[in-house]
């Protein structure tokens, strides 16, 4: 007896710890009863990751096909993550890619740049560097800073387009706009060479400013830098 009431003890502890969130599943799942698929994707990505819930795949998996085919893309470009990954399924990149892609058409910024990542690194598809930074182009129409960073590199380094200064200053400026430092630190080093932009020592310092703020390292090295040259003197 005293060794079963060790065993029902030390599952309650268990449960104790995963704070299981009944209010807040609740509450997605009446939203999403009402036809809010965003929310529908929400409680979806609790139980693909267990997060206040029990780890479920089959329900995420539910979840995540009932808003994709209400056209929410969201929904179709968690589903490619679930093949990509092999959650509660078996891994299938032509899944993946398939429901990346359709979750791009139907206007999720993370399908399109999931699909570009496929083309750059030839996942399931022949390598195209010029397909990959058109789909990163879509990805950064939909905020994804991250994909604006790649177009920017692109067209500073000529992969998969031609080299163009001036459109890679513009990308890394709408990442840096977006929060993401490593294209501030971008864009600064263009204003101090002067490369597809004017050559400004101010708004070079401000946007290494910018990056250091945002907790890139390189940022802060480059106004200490400055700071140390004397650069504004």
């Amino acid at each position: 007896m005293k060794k079963l009431f060790g065993i029902v003890l030390f599952c309650v502890s268990c449960l104790a710890s995963q704070e299981l969130d009944f209010e807040r599943e609740s509450t997605l799942q009446n939203m999403c009863d009402d036809g809010d698929v965003e929310k529908c994707v929400m409680l979806g990505s609790l139980y693909h990751r267990g997060e206040g819930v029990s780890l479920n795949y089959a329900h995420a998996i539910k979840l995540y096909s009932e808003a994709c085919a209400k056209n929410y893309g969201k929904g179709c470009t968690q589903l490619g993550f679930i093949y990509e990954n092999g959650h509660g399924v078996k891994s299938d990149q032509s899944k993946a890619l398939a429901y990346y892609q359709e979750g791009c058409r139907k206007g999720d910024g993370g399908g399109c740049a999931s699909v570009a990542l496929y083309y750059e690194n030839g996942t399931g598809v022949a390598q195209n560097h010029t397909t990959a930074l058109a789909y990163f182009q879509h990805a950064c129409e939909s905020a994804e800073a991250s994909a604006c960073e790649k177009v920017g590199y692109g067209y500073e380094h000529g992969v998969g387009v031609e080299i163009n200064a001036v459109h890679a200053a513009r990308f890394y400026h709408e990442a840096c706009l977006m929060g993401l430092a490593s294209s501030c630190v971008r864009e600064g080093t263009m204003y101090y060479h002067g490369e597809g932009v004017a050559r400004n020592a101010s708004k070079a310092f401000a946007l290494f400013s910018r990056a250091c703020a945002l907790g890139e390292s390189s940022g802060c090295k480059n106004v200490e830098a400055l700071k140390a040259a004397r650069w504004f003197e």
